[in-house]
């Protein structure tokens, strides 16, 4: 591994774990439970469309690439206020367009699909998880039209633009657990990149 990369990898895991120490255990539980009193409703989405809900409504973005080329896929819940957070985060770093949000929660408008899709992927990235113990948000950074980020919890903006700019320097990938970044193999990451945009495209 050559002095940049190492560097590289080094600045993004100090970063990453200056975040986690401010923003540990800012995910929400089981997306199964609702955590409020709002509801929403679905439209019918086709091929690269995402929905978004909010407490009293549902929108379906037209033309909105999903997954991205350059931006981040999150599974999550309407209900769970770091899933909304760092929704917000992602549209200030890679834009609305590039910024798919799947629903997981049928009490918040998740689609029958994407509530069976979110613990198959789920344990695919963290096999160690059992699926009582499986939180939102789970967010995967894209970059180059593949998975090249995954991680569980709220990300500020500035971290999101530090993942950012680490994998469009390095070659290497990452998934972050328990405050510490690790190389996502590419054995992996081609198995998630897949099955994310087979899900998309079956939607």
């Amino acid at each position: 591994m050559s002095y940049k990369v190492k560097r590289g990898v080094f600045t993004l895991l100090v970063m990453l774990l200056a975040s986690f120490m401010v923003f540990s255990f800012v995910s929400c539980g089981s997306p199964s439970a609702p955590q409020g009193e709002n509801t929403a409703t679905t439209t019918g989405g086709g091929e690269n469309t995402y929905t978004t809900t909010t407490a009293t409504a549902s929108t379906t973005v037209a033309n909105a690439l999903c997954p991205p080329e350059k931006g981040l896929v999150i599974f999550g819940t309407e209900g769970c206020p770091h899933c909304r957070a760092l929704k917000g985060y992602a549209h200030e770093v890679f834009g609305e367009k590039n910024t798919c949000f799947v629903e997981v929660s049928p009490a918040y408008g998740g689609t029958e699909k994407a509530r069976d899709f979110f613990p198959k992927i789920y344990k695919e990235a963290y096999p160690f998880i059992k699926e009582s113990d499986m939180g939102v948000p789970l967010a995967f950074l894209f970059y180059g039209g593949e998975v090249r980020g995954v991680f569980i919890g709220e990300m500020p903006t500035e971290t999101l633009s530090s993942m950012e700019k680490f994998v469009s320097t390095s070659t290497q990938s990452f998934i972050i657990w328990d405050g510490k970044a690790y190389v996502l193999t590419a054995t992996a990451q081609s198995a998630l990149t897949q099955d994310i945009k087979d899900f998309f495209k079956d939607k």
